[in-house]
């Protein structure tokens, strides 16, 4: 999932695994500051939930146009029903290419792998954020996750601690 704002935009790790693949789908470039920082970050799958932050304006843009990464801020006020409405609807889509792609001849399937590949994983991968919107949206505990991992980004590690422990006192 992404979250944008005025000056800034975060982006869950993981996804930098699809990020620049994701070219051959939407057939937009990646910006070249956003490539530097997918092949120099390594990460594991305990922090791939975390964000990343980008501040240019090019990277801002791009993450912004970027359809098919959930911006939370856009589904933070649709009801539970309509997200997972969504998330058949991705379901659905996933199907739909699965039974494209069976039906390719052996050549045609060579060549349309890896396009194949990247779109079920892009697929998956909001499916992956809608699913954590959703839990976010019906569970607090959620939100306090969430907030943590938003401020680590954010803020310095002290100020992000005395965050955490603001909410932590106030029950938030």
């Amino acid at each position: 999932m992404k979250v944008i704002t005025t000056k800034a935009a975060y982006l869950q790790k993981y996804y930098f695994d699809i990020l620049l693949k994701s070219t051959l789908v939407t057939k937009v470039g990646v910006p070249l500051s956003i490539c530097d920082v997918v092949n120099k970050r390594k990460f594991d799958k305990y922090d791939s939930k975390d964000f990343i932050k980008f501040t240019k304006r090019e990277e801002i843009e791009f993450l912004k146009n970027a359809t098919w990464i959930p911006n939370f801020y856009d589904y933070i006020k649709k009801s539970s029903n309509e997200i997972e409405e969504e998330i058949v609807s991705l379901d659905n889509e996933g199907n739909e290419l699965n039974k494209w792609f069976q039906s390719l001849s052996k050549e045609e399937r060579q060549l349309k792998y890896e396009y194949s590949s990247t779109k079920g994983k892009m697929l998956m991968y909001k499916k992956e954020s809608l699913n954590d919107i959703l839990a976010f949206i019906s569970n607090k505990e959620s939100r306090k996750r969430f907030d943590d991992r938003l401020d680590n980004v954010i803020y310095s590690k002290p100020l992000a601690f005395c965050k955490k422990l603001t909410r932590r006192i106030k029950g938030i």
